[in-house]
């Protein structure tokens, strides 16, 4: 019995308008296990800290200056920070994208023989692995972060805000749906232009 197409998304000969189907974000959890589902919930909660931190950040912004620049006193346990960070993001990304890869090999194997002399040959099917697994890898490690980051760090930033000064707050509140609306624009056009670039001929 056939298994599902990997290349069913993709165009062919006569199909100009037909369009990649999208995969929800919550799919591409589909492959995490325990640890990883720990892994992100601590990330997440260690995102949003981040992210409200910033706002409190500026308001002893004037207290701290002095101290920010002494992280080059002691190098070696700023980089050993960091590296810990960075390290939690890898193995993340990297236990899902492994097993995206074995799930993706199965659907191969499960293919018509026909499939590949047809739509699919050892380049497309070493190239869609590669890319697509490196796309998720980047979803996953850093763009759900940077996600929970910024929401927590806006919404932090407008309930101080209001706490401290509401009248400035007030006005800065009144150009948050233009600013919405322009994102949303340059986010359609960007994603418009994808298939021109992947596709240049």
């Amino acid at each position: 019995m056939d298994g599902p197409n990997p290349f069913s998304g993709q165009k062919k000969e006569g199909e100009e308008g037909k369009k990649p189907r999208r995969v929800p974000l919550l799919k591409l959890f589909a492959f995490a296990d325990l640890y990883d589902c720990f892994l992100m919930a601590v990330g997440s909660v260690g995102a949003c800290i981040h992210g409200a931190s910033v706002p409190v950040f500026f308001i002893f912004f004037g207290k701290l200056i002095d101290i920010i620049g002494l992280a080059y006193l002691f190098p070696a346990a700023a980089s050993h920070k960091v590296a810990k960070r960075l390290l939690v993001g890898c193995i993340l990304g990297k236990g899902k994208q492994q097993r995206m890869r074995m799930a993706y090999v199965r659907s191969m194997l499960n293919q018509d023989i026909s499939l590949f002399d047809t739509e699919a040959t050892t380049g497309e099917v070493i190239s869609a692995i590669t890319s697509d697994i490196i796309v998720v890898q980047d979803a996953l490690s850093e763009k759900v972060g940077n996600f929970m980051h910024y929401i927590s760090r806006f919404i932090a930033g407008f309930a101080i805000g209001f706490i401290r000064v509401w009248q400035i707050s007030l006005v800065t509140l009144a150009i948050v749906p233009l600013i919405a609306i322009a994102g949303g624009v340059m986010l359609i056009l960007q994603l418009d232009s994808l298939p021109e670039f992947e596709n240049p001929m």
